[in-house]
């Protein structure tokens, strides 16, 4: 062999070398960005592929309801095989300047992706609740937190909320003394119950009463109402259209608002309180 293929073999070795540290790199990548996990969708809810890079990317369901604020569609591309993005109006194309999209009213923002086609994550984090045993528990009425209100003690905030309903009446202090917070529930609901007159006007402050009274009583749970930021709370379920998103996002929320009402008004209270 002679010096010139010798140096040949070893440029060629090198350009080997180098091919496999990018394949092994891309590789990786593509590892990251395998679809081996999931995160729930933080619009739906449904399971979503999770990838490490974009941890708030929506489903593809929710991706294609995509729209400004009007409400007009919109569709997203890359401007050329090597990455880019482009955002235009889907009924006639006309190009949409903006990165910003909502989808289902929740402000998102749409890019390009790494290695090229377009995620779009949600600004502002969404947190769902419902069952005790999940994840934000806690935001439960049916939470194991006793509260003190009307100088008594209530076993959860679902006890205080359902025994408002007959304020003033024996049945009042039968709900207070229901063994668990499904039994207190169980028997406000029971409709051969004289249901106080002023109920739909007064069941909205008697929940902001409750929950005020549950994230300021216990300190550990002021510490996590307040860590949740500026993220939107939401009360998830098929069950509940007026307290809860009725499962599809397009129920009241209440619940989750008044969580949210609350939370703010401990912040005005921390920030209002007076220096020792």
């Amino acid at each position: 062999m002679d010096g010139s293929q010798f140096f040949l073999l070893a440029e060629l070795k090198i350009e080997i070398a180098i091919i496999k540290q990018f394949e092994n790199l891309i590789y990786s990548e593509i590892e990251i960005m395998t679809f081996s996990k999931y995160h729930p969708c933080p619009i739906c809810a449904k399971p979503s592929p999770h990838w490490e890079r974009y941890p708030r990317a929506v489903c593809q369901a929710c991706y294609s309801k995509a729209c400004d604020l009007h409400g007009r569609k919109l569709s997203f591309y890359n401007v050329s095989f090597s990455g880019g993005f482009k955002a235009v109006f889907a009924d006639n194309q006309e190009e949409y300047q903006s990165h910003t999209c909502y989808i289902e009213g929740v402000e998102c923002w749409a890019d390009e992706a790494r290695f090229g086609g377009i995620v779009i994550e949600v600004v502002n984090e969404i947190i769902k609740f419902y069952h005790l045993n999940k994840p934000y528990g806690f935001f439960s009425n049916f939470a194991p937190y006793a509260i003190y209100l009307k100088g008594k003690i209530w076993s959860t905030s679902e006890h205080y909320f359902q025994a408002q309903k007959f304020v003033d009446t024996p049945h009042e202090e039968e709900v207070r003394q229901a063994p668990t917070a499904r039994e207190a529930a169980k028997i406000g609901r029971d409709r051969c119950r004289p249901l106080r007159k002023d109920w739909e006007v007064a069941k909205d402050n008697v929940m902001g009463e409750a929950l005020y009274a549950k994230f300021t009583q216990h300190p550990d749970l002021t510490e996590k109402l307040l860590a949740t930021g500026n993220a939107k709370l939401v009360e998830h379920t098929n069950n509940d259209r007026y307290w809860g998103d009725g499962g599809d996002g397009t129920g009241v929320n209440m619940l989750g608002r008044l969580l949210m009402e609350t939370r703010e008004r401990i912040r005005y209270d921390l920030s209002n309180k007076p220096r020792v």
